[in-house]
Parts: C-alpha cells; sequence; structure tokens
C-alpha cells in the first residue's frame, strides 16, 4: 500500500475510534450493552500496532484485559494480540510468556482458532529463540490441530513452520524441499506474494539476519484476530496479525500475523 493511502486510512481509523469512544459513553448508562468495552480497547490496540505505536497497542490491551471479566474467549484474543504485540517488537521471551498466561484461557474456550494459533505462535517464537528441539516437539500437535480445522492454509503455514525448524536443526535439504512445496501451493492458489514470501527463510543458516526473521516470520504466523479471532492474517498473514501476511489470517485465514498469529481486526 502507498505510504500516502496508508497514512489516509489511519488517519480516517483514528477519526472512527475518536467517535466511536464518544458514542459508546453516550451510552454507557443504558441496560444493553451492544459492544463490550474491551472490545473497543481490543480493536484500537490493533489499529496502533498497524500503525507500530506498539506502546501504546500494549497499553490498549492491558485495559482490554482489564475490563473483559471472566469470560475466556475474550482474555485469549486479547493475550494473543499481546504476543503478536511482542513479536513485532522481537521480544520472543516475553510473547512466550503470554502465550503461557493464555493458555488456560485458551483452553477453556475449546475454541479451535485460537488453539491452533497458541500452538503455531509457541513454535514460531521457540524457533526466534533457537530452541528448535523443544519447538521440534511441538510440531506434531501444531500438524494435528491443523488437520482438524480443514482449512488447507493452515496446512500450508504448518509445512512452512517446519521448514523453520528444519533449517535449525540444519537440515536443510528437508527444509528447501517444504519451501517448496510451500511455494507451489501457494502459488497455485493464485497467492503469488505468499509464495515468495514464504522463501525468504526467516534463519541464519539460511543468509537472513535476525532482523529480517522477525519481520518475516509475523508476516507468515497466524493472527488471532477477526471476528471473535482472527486466525491468520493474510495468508502468511491474513491479520493479524502475528493477526497474520500473505493469502487470507487463524485471526482472516493466512499464515500471518506472526504466527495462526488464533493471527484481523
Amino acid at each position: 500500500m502507498a505510504p500516502a493511502r496508508e497514512r489516509e486510512l489511519h488517519a480516517g481509523s483514528h477519526e472512527a475510534f475518536a467517535q466511536a469512544w464518544h458514542l459508546w459513553e453516550a451510552g454507557a448508562h443504558s441496560d444493553s450493552e451492544v459492544l463490550p468495552t474491551w472490545r473497543i480497547y481490543d480493536l484500537e490496540a490493533s489499529l496502533r500496532r498497524d500503525q507500530r505505536r506498539f506502546p501504546e497497542a500494549l497499553r490498549l490491551l492491558e485495559q482490554a484485559q482489564a475490563v473483559c471479566g471472566k469470560d475466556p474467549l475474550a482474555a485469549g484474543r486479547i493475550l494473543l494480540k499481546k504476543e503478536h504485540v511482542l513479536a513485532d517488537i522481537g521480544d520472543a521471551r516475553g510473547a512466550l510468556a503470554v502465550l503461557a498466561e493464555a493458555a488456560p484461557f485458551i483452553e477453556a474456550s475449546s475454541d479451535t482458532r485460537q488453539i491452533f494459533a497458541l500452538r503455531f505462535n509457541m513454535v514460531a517464537d521457540l524457533c526466534h529463540l533457537e530452541s528448535y528441539e523443544e519447538a521440534a516437539k511441538l510440531l506434531p500437535q501444531v500438524h494435528q490441530l491443523a488437520l482438524g480445522s480443514g482449512n488447507e492454509l493452515d496446512l500450508i503455514r504448518v509445512v512452512w513452520l517446519r521448514s523453520r525448524v528444519e533449517a535449525g536443526l540444519g537440515r536443510t535439504e528437508e527444509a528447501i524441499t517444504s519451501l517448496e512445496r510451500v511455494g507451489r501451493d501457494f502459488t497455485a492458489r493464485g497467492l503469488p506474494y505468499d509464495a515468495a514470501l514464504s522463501w525468504l527463510v526467516p534463519h541464519g543458516r539460511m543468509g537472513n539476519s535476525r532482523d529480517e526473521e522477525t519481520t518475516i516470520a509475523q508476516d507468515l504466523r497466524p493472527a488471532a484476530e477477526r471476528a471473535e479471532v482472527e486466525g491468520p492474517a493474510t495468508v502468511l498473514r491474513p491479520e493479524g496479525s502475528r493477526e497474520y501476511s500473505p493469502g487470507p489470517r487463524p485471526e482472516a485465514d493466512a499464515l500471518g500475523q506472526r504466527r495462526p498469529n488464533g493471527q484481523a481486526a
């Protein structure tokens, strides 16, 4: 998207949120709550993240979490978004800690999109920390969740994630084979951008810098932000997205968002 057009959209979004808060406050004392307070904080946090105003996004998500009550689906969504922001700024350890905090809520919600995003993003964060053996142990769970979802894009994302683990373990040939498969699958689905992005393997042994790893991994991970959980943002990041990205995020529908980045709002 052209910078001028992006600035125009962000300016319009800022005005929309200002109006939304005004209208929400005007109806705060009504008997019915059409839009929960936490959702307004949550949605504005997505805007700030897209604007790369990360401290503001984190603050808004903290406010959303404070008022979301005992709804496990809401708490899971908010924490997946928080993890996405931390991953975007390169704080993989912080992101993993948030996923650990989110796990009880997500498991309690039984929401398959959030569960997929949780497991997928755990593996992606472990890869960023170069904990490839630990990541490899979790891959079968992620694969089974993708099979159960019946979403072909989830399966492609998992193959891409496997290529990261393979590259990290020094299995270069296997990693390249996996990437070739991902590229073919994205291309066959009319997603050439995702196909190209998938080849920029975020791993030092494949020739990429740490900064490149952070950027590319976020674009390929599923985010948890669309509807109640937006799955991966574009294909590499439909959100959002972590949440998600190329193609449709487990926050819209793509590998995107950092990661199923549950993946966009």
